[in-house]
């Protein structure tokens, strides 16, 4: 079968560095990963060809990266914790700070994001609760091979995860795809790759947790 014609959340799982790719062309291989690469590059209008030529480029390197995939069930679970919910914790306030200068002092510029950092508090906060119940309930479960007693906790991780990947889309319209307009200040610039950044980041997150570790039963 070619990569095509596989589910975007089965190229992330099998190929390291895949989401990368998926990345650098704004394919949603998180809640949207049920999706084919031939699928998701038609309703983007790209080239399936190229994407695929892209994804056989890394899969020489992805031999020498860590596939979490197929990392035991502790380490999984750590590398949540480091990668993913200690850097959301330290990288959000900064953010929500930033986004407060830029839009004070862009005020008027037509391209400013108005209520960029009241929705980061929004992610903040749904966030810290949502690590919080995880640190707390589901990853002691878990840790104890007890994930089977945890049905109720996984679907509520899952439909937190769902609003979660709401408010990513809302994000990026409200950064306009993170992109600055020309006449941008540096602090504007520094807002939007954080951004960026973020997205990314809790993308990786939601999809180790909702295509790996939640299947681990």
């Amino acid at each position: 079968m070619h990569d095509a014609d596989l589910a975007l959340w089965t190229l992330a799982r099998a190929i390291p560095g895949a989401t990368r790719v998926f990345h650098l062309h704004d394919l949603d291989f998180c809640t949207g990963g049920e999706q084919t690469l031939r699928d998701a590059a038609v309703a983007k209008g790209l080239d399936v060809g190229l994407l695929e030529a892209e994804l056989d480029a890394i899969k020489p390197g992805a031999m020498h990266e860590v596939n979490w995939a197929r990392a035991s069930t502790p380490a999984l679970v750590e590398h949540i914790l480091d990668r993913y919910h200690a850097r959301h914790r330290a990288v959000l306030p900064g953010l929500e700070e930033l986004a407060d200068d830029v839009e004070s002092v862009h005020a008027a510029h037509p391209a400013c994001p108005h209520g960029l950092g009241h929705h980061l508090r929004k992610i903040h906060e749904a966030l810290s609760s949502h690590m919080r119940q995880q640190e707390d309930l589901l990853f002691p479960l878990i840790a104890e091979g007890r994930a089977a007693q945890a049905t109720e906790a996984l679907d509520a991780m899952r439909q937190a995860h769902d609003r979660l990947a709401d408010l990513l889309t809302t994000l990026t319209a409200l950064t306009r795809g993170f992109t600055p307009p020309a006449d941008a200040s540096r602090d504007w610039h520094r807002l939007y790759a954080g951004t960026r950044s973020l997205k990314e980041d809790l993308m990786e997150h939601l999809y180790l947790e909702n295509r790996v570790l939640f299947q681990r039963r």
